[in-house]
C-alpha cells in the first residue's frame, strides 16, 4: 500500500486519540465519576492480585481483566509503595491509564479496519469510510473519558464489522461445518456478550450470514463456549448472576427494581421516543435499513441475489437493531445503545452495496468519493463537533467542584471527617475508594481495609444502608465519633441528604453539647464544610430539656426555650388555654402534632421519662408519643395518666432503650388523634435518668 495511503488511514485513529486525551485532559473521576469508574478499579485490582471479581452484573469481565493488567504494567514503573498503596493513593493516575490504553485498542483497531478493507476492495476510500464507525454518533465519542463497558464495545463491535465485511466478499468460503470465521464470530460474540449482557442481539448478525441449519447450531455453542471463557469470573457467583438477570427481566425498573410487570408501558413508550429524537442520524439510518428489507424483493428493483450474503447481513443489522431498541427503551439509558449506534456504518455500506446493482456506475470512485466528503463534513458538524461544544459545558460545570476540591487540600487534608457526599463524588478521593470498596467482595475488603486504614486514619462516610458514619472495616455513630475526636469537619455535598440528617446532627441532645460551624459554602455546588466542636462536660451536665411553649424562635415556625434549644411545631401556638405562663400547644384536626423534638442516636439501656401537660377537656384520644424515625421500628403512644393540677393532667411516659433503638434516633411528640376536640399540651419535660 502506498505511503500516502497510510497516511489517510491514520487520520481518524489520530482524531480519536486527539478527543480522547482531549477529553481525558479534565476529568478527575474521583470528582464527578465513581460509577462505574472506581467499580472497575477495585476488581481490576482484585484479579491483579489473581483473585476474582466480585462486581459480575454486566459481568463486565473483560474490562475488569484489561483493568486487571493495566494496573500491574503501571505500577510496575510507578511503584509508589505496594501495589495496593500506590492504586490507593493515585486513583485517578491508574483509571486514567486504564481509560488510555482503551482508546489506544480503539485507534489501532480502526487503523486496522480501514487498511485491510482498503486492501480487500482496493477502495481506500471505503476503507475510510468504515473507520468513521465510533465518529458518527456524539453518544459513542462522549464514552472516551469514561471507564465503562459501554466504551469497550466501540473496539469489539469494530473487529465484528470487519469480520462481517471478510466474510461477505469472500469468494471461496469453506464448506466445513467448523472454519475460520465460524471460530471468529464465536469468539468476538462470546466476548461482547461477556462484556455486557445486552450485546447479545448482535449474535443475529453472524447467525444470518452462515449457512445451514449445522452451522448455526455449532456456531451457537461455542458462542456460549467463548462467553463461558471470557466471563469466567462470573461462575464464582452464578447464583447472584442469575439472579440479577431474571431480575432485569421481570421488574420494569432501572437494575432490576420496579414493579414485576416486565414493561412499563408508558416509560417503553416514552423511551422509544426519546431514542428516535437524541441523534442525528440513527433514526434516518434505522429507517433506511428496515425499508431496504422490506423492499428487497421487489422484482422491479433488480437487487434480488440467490445466497445474498449482503442481504443476510443487512437483516441481522437491522434485526439486531430492532432488539437492541426493545432491549434499551425497557430499562432507559441512551449509551445503553452504543451496540447499535456503532452499527450504522456497516448497515449503510450494505444497503449501498446492495441497491447500487441495477447502477454500476455508482461504485466508482469518482461517485463514492463527493458522496464519502459530504457525508464526513455531516458526520464532523452534527456529531463530531458537539464534544467541543458540549466539553467547554463540562469543564465549566466541574469548576465550581475544583473550587471546594481546593479549598479541602489547602484546608482540611488529614483532619477527621464526616462525609456527606452526593452519588457521583467528592473533594475527597477517600469517598470515591470507599465506594469502590464496597463493589470489592467481602473478602478482599477486607483486605484493602488494612492498608486505606493506614492511608486514610480519620475518614468516614456516612451511608443510608445502616444509618451509621461508616469506616473502612467498621462503622459509627455520630456521637461515637464526636466523643472520640471532640472536633470534626464534616463536609456535605449533598442538601437533600444532609437535611435527612437533621435529628441524627441535630437532636435536642445535640443542641446542647455540640456546635456547627459553617466555614464554606459553595453557591453553585452547594457544597458545605462544617467545623463542628463537641463539649463532653455539656453532655454529662445535660439531663433535663424542657419547652414551656411561650417563645417561637426568629422563623416563627419553632419552640424555643430559654436555653436556645427548638422544638418543631410552632405553628401550634396558642394563648387560650397555659399551665404555665400564657401560651400551650393547641392541636386540632387540621393540625394533630406539637411540641416535637428528638433525641439523638439514644444507646440502648439509657432510661428517659418523658412527661408532658394536657388541659382536661375531656379530650381522651390525645397524648404523648415517642417513635423511632421508622415508626415500624418502635412507637409508644401514652395517653393515662393518674396526676392532676387543677384543670391540668400530667402524661408520663418512662422509657429504658431496646436493644432495636440502639443509635436510632427517637422523636418525641404531643398527638391528638381526636377530630372533634381540641387538645393544649404544655411544658413538655425530657428526663435522662441514671
Amino acid at each position: 500500500m502506498k505511503k500516502i495511503n497510510l497516511l489517510i488511514l491514520a487520520i481518524l485513529p489520530l482524531c480519536l486519540l486527539y478527543i480522547g486525551f482531549f477529553f481525558k485532559r479534565d476529568v478527575a473521576y474521583s470528582l464527578t465519576s465513581v460509577d462505574p469508574e472506581f467499580c472497575y478499579l477495585f476488581n481490576g485490582l482484585n484479579i491483579a492480585h489473581l483473585q476474582f471479581p466480585w462486581h459480575i452484573d454486566h459481568p463486565g469481565s473483560p474490562l475488569q481483566l484489561l483493568s486487571g493488567i493495566v494496573i500491574r504494567i503501571v505500577h510496575l514503573f510507578h511503584n509508589q509503595g505496594t501495589l495496593d498503596e500506590d492504586v490507593f493513593r493515585n486513583p485517578d493516575l491508574f483509571l486514567s491509564w486504564i481509560n488510555t490504553t482503551i482508546y489506544l485498542l480503539h485507534a489501532i483497531t480502526i487503523f486496522v479496519i480501514g487498511f485491510v478493507i482498503s486492501k480487500i476492495s482496493k477502495n481506500i476510500a471505503l476503507g475510510v469510510f468504515f473507520q468513521l464507525t465510533p465518529f458518527i454518533s456524539y453518544t459513542v465519542l462522549s464514552l472516551l473519558s469514561r471507564v465503562m463497558v459501554e466504551q469497550l464495545f466501540i473496539t469489539i463491535i469494530l473487529c465484528l464489522i470487519l469480520f462481517t465485511f471478510i466474510y461477505i466478499n469472500n469468494l471461496n468460503i469453506q464448506k466445513r461445518i467448523i472454519d475460520k470465521y465460524l471460530i471468529l464470530f464465536a469468539l468476538i460474540i462470546g466476548l461482547g456478550i461477556a462484556t455486557k449482557i445486552t450485546f447479545a442481539p448482535l449474535a443475529v448478525i453472524p447467525f444470518m450470514l452462515l449457512p445451514g441449519f449445522k452451522k448455526k447450531v455449532v456456531f451457537s455453542f461455542l458462542t456460549l463456549f467463548s462467553f463461558a471463557i471470557f466471563a469466567l469470573p462470573i461462575f464464582n457467583r452464578w447464583g447472584y448472576f442469575t439472579h440479577w438477570i431474571r431480575n432485569l427481566f421481570n421488574h420494569s425498573g432501572q437494575y432490576g427494581s420496579g414493579p414485576s410487570n416486565i414493561v412499563d408501558t408508558n416509560s417503553f413508550i416514552l423511551n422509544i421516543k426519546t431514542i428516535f429524537t437524541t441523534d442525528v442520524f440513527f433514526p434516518i439510518i434505522f429507517f433506511v435499513l428496515i425499508i431496504a428489507c422490506l423492499i428487497y424483493p421487489l422484482p422491479f428493483l433488480k437487487t434480488k441475489r440467490k445466497n445474498d450474503l449482503h442481504f443476510k447481513g443487512l437483516l441481522g443489522v437491522a434485526i439486531a437493531t430492532i432488539f437492541m431498541i426493545l432491549i434499551v427503551s425497557k430499562q432507559f439509558k441512551y449509551f445503553y445503545l452504543t451496540p447499535a449506534l456503532l452499527l450504522m456504518i456497516l448497515g449503510i455500506y450494505l444497503v449501498f452495496t446492495i441497491y447500487s446493482r441495477p447502477f454500476p456506475f455508482l461504485k466508482k470512485k469518482i461517485i463514492i468519493i463527493p458522496a464519502f466528503i459530504i457525508f464526513i463534513f455531516c458526520g464532523y458538524y452534527f456529531e463530531a463537533k458537539k464534544i467541543f461544544l458540549y466539553h467547554s459545558s463540562d469543564v465549566n460545570r466541574n469548576e465550581p467542584y475544583l473550587l471546594t476540591l481546593n479549598k479541602v487540600q489547602k484546608d482540611y487534608l488529614n483532619k477527621p471527617t464526616l462525609i456527606l457526599s452526593n452519588y457521583y463524588g467528592a473533594p475527597y478521593k477517600e469517598y470515591s475508594l470507599f465506594f469502590g470498596i464496597s463493589w470489592s467482595g467481602e473478602r478482599m475488603k477486607n483486605w484493602y481495609a488494612a492498608t486505606l486504614t493506614k492511608l486514610y486514619p480519620n475518614t468516614y462516610f456516612y451511608h443510608s444502608w445502616n444509618n451509621l458514619f461508616n469506616y473502612w472495616d467498621n462503622s459509627f455513630s455520630f456521637i461515637d465519633l464526636l466523643k472520640r475526636y471532640n472536633n470534626l469537619i464534616l463536609f456535605s455535598g449533598d442538601p437533600e441528604l444532609e437535611n435527612s440528617l437533621n435529628s441524627k446532627l441535630h437532636g435536642i441532645n445535640r443542641q446542647i453539647d455540640t456546635k456547627f460551624n459553617k466555614v464554606y459554602f459553595n453557591e453553585i455546588t452547594k457544597e458545605t464544610i462544617y467545623e463542628i466542636s463537641y463539649d463532653s462536660i455539656l453532655a454529662n451536665s445535660a439531663k433535663i430539656f424542657t419547652c414551656n411553649a411561650e417563645n417561637l424562635d426568629n422563623s416563627g415556625k419553632n419552640f424555643i426555650n430559654i436555653n436556645g434549644q427548638t422544638f418543631s411545631d410552632g405553628i401550634t401556638q396558642s394563648n387560650e388555654k397555659a399551665k404555665s405562663g400564657v401560651n400551650s400547644s393547641k392541636l386540632t384536626k387540621e393540625t394533630p402534632y406539637g411540641i416535637t423534638s428528638i433525641l439523638s442516636e439514644v444507646k440502648t439501656g439509657e432510661h428517659y421519662k418523658f412527661s408532658v401537660w394536657k388541659y382536661d377537656n375531656k379530650n381522651e384520644n390525645a397524648g404523648i408519643v415517642v417513635s423511632a424515625q421508622d415508626s415500624k421500628i418502635f412507637y409508644k403512644l401514652q395517653i393515662e395518666s393518674t396526676i392532676k393540677e387543677g384543670d391540668w393532667i400530667e402524661i408520663i411516659l418512662d422509657l429504658v432503650i431496646p436493644e432495636n433503638l440502639n443509635n436510632q434516633d427517637i422523636k418525641i411528640y404531643c398527638i391528638n388523634n381526636n377530630n372533634d376536640l381540641p387538645a393544649y399540651f404544655d411544658d413538655l419535660t425530657i428526663e435522662k435518668l441514671p
